[in-house]
């Protein structure tokens, strides 16, 4: 059989069985990132607002800062207009955990005069984060609405943007695991005090190589785009959750001619 005649990992060491399903969509997932929210540049407004928990917690991207409402009609709505130059493309939409609203009927309209609007998507809210993709989209006006809530309504982000999926995986061996929040005091005759102060967090350790000058020119204005920002990452195994750069982006290693390597580090950010 000719050397790369199968997809490298296609068998287990020691056997020649097939992979199982999880494993196949491993290898074949790709990192995607969530960076822009079109929030951030439009004209938001909403049915009624909560001045001591103001819109703009709506998109400032801090999930721990709620936003209310203060009222209860008959359909609670929060409009977006982007502008006539700023009518970006979106295929997520994203509203984390801390809502007070499951179990609603929430609708997401689009628009192309601010005047007539047409159901995107509905769906029944569920009681913790909601995601969803959906075909990539580009209108000026969205409009997020919650029918007949119970209490005026209450989220930390509404997320409506574009996601970036990188062209290739990074090198076998990347890393994920917990980030402890723990302080340890050990006195000096050997006992130890340990003090929860909070959740773990997820971290990821990931090694890119062979980027093409295109990903890496997407990563750069990336990295102006976040600095100092949060953003959503979906991972190799599919998981999608709140991050930072704890340790910013990094520097572009020259690889070959065109192509570049990145150490990328992420860590959660939780409520």
């Amino acid at each position: 059989m000719p050397y790369g005649s199968f997809p490298y990992a296609s068998y287990p060491l020691g056997g020649m069985g097939s992979l199982q399903t999880s494993e196949i969509l491993i290898l074949s997932q790709q990192i995607r990132i969530y960076y822009k929210n079109i929030l951030e540049e439009a004209i938001v407004t909403v049915t009624s607002e909560n001045t001591s928990y103001p819109k703009y917690r709506l998109y400032d991207r801090n999930i721990g800062l709620l936003f209310k409402g203060n009222s209860t009609p008959s359909q609670f709505q929060i409009n977006i207009d982007q502008g006539p130059l700023l009518s970006n493309q979106i295929d997520k939409i994203i509203i984390p955990s801390g809502h007070n609203f499951s179990g609603k009927p929430i609708r997401l309209y689009h628009s192309i005069d601010g005047i007539n609007y047409e159901q995107f998507r509905a769906w029944t809210m569920p009681s913790g984060r909601f995601a969803d993709d959906f075909p990539l989209t580009e209108k000026r006006y969205w409009r997020f609405g919650i029918d007949n809530p119970a209490s005026p309504p209450e989220l930390s982000e509404l997320w409506l943007g574009k996601g970036y999926e990188f062209e290739r995986g990074p090198s076998y061996g990347y890393e994920r695991g917990m980030q402890d929040n723990i302080n340890r005091l050990e006195s000096k005759s050997g006992q130890v005090q340990k003090t929860t102060w909070g959740l773990e967090k997820k971290r990821r350790h990931y090694d890119l190589t062979k980027i093409s000058n295109g990903q890496r020119i997407e990563l750069e204005t990336f990295r102006g785009t976040v600095y100092g920002k949060n953003f959503y990452i979906e991972d190799m195994e599919g998981e999608l959750f709140f991050v930072e750069l704890p340790n910013g982006l990094g520097n572009f290693r020259s690889e070959q001619i065109n192509r570049w390597g990145l150490t990328l580090n992420v860590m959660e950010i939780i409520a």
